[in-house]
């Protein structure tokens, strides 16, 4: 998260989900925002922290969002455990 953004609300970012904060201010304009989704298996670090066997799937999900000049004002690497996920969309037909 951009350090000038933080600190307009640094007990909220602290306490509550990021996103939903980010959206909340009026004063942030955000240009552009993606989120990419990798299916994968954990390796031996992430295998640990998550406390699940190696190669449990997991889902790999990068989040960006960019302000009006093309700046990165939040960014997120998050791993989530396999059975955290669904993914569910509508196909044109």
């Amino acid at each position: 998260l951009d350090e000038t953004i933080f600190m307009r609300a640094p007990e909220r970012f602290r306490q509550e989900t990021v996103i939903p904060v980010l959206l909340e201010m009026p004063q942030v304009k955000i240009r552009r925002a993606s989120q990419t989704l990798k299916i994968s298996v954990v390796d031996v670090e992430t295998s640990q922290l998550l406390g699940v066997p190696m190669s449990t799937p997991v889902a790999e999900v990068v989040r960006v969002f960019m302000g009006p000049k093309g700046e990165i004002l939040y960014m997120a690497a998050i791993t989530y455990k396999a059975d955290f996920i669904r993914f569910e969309m509508e196909l044109k037909v």
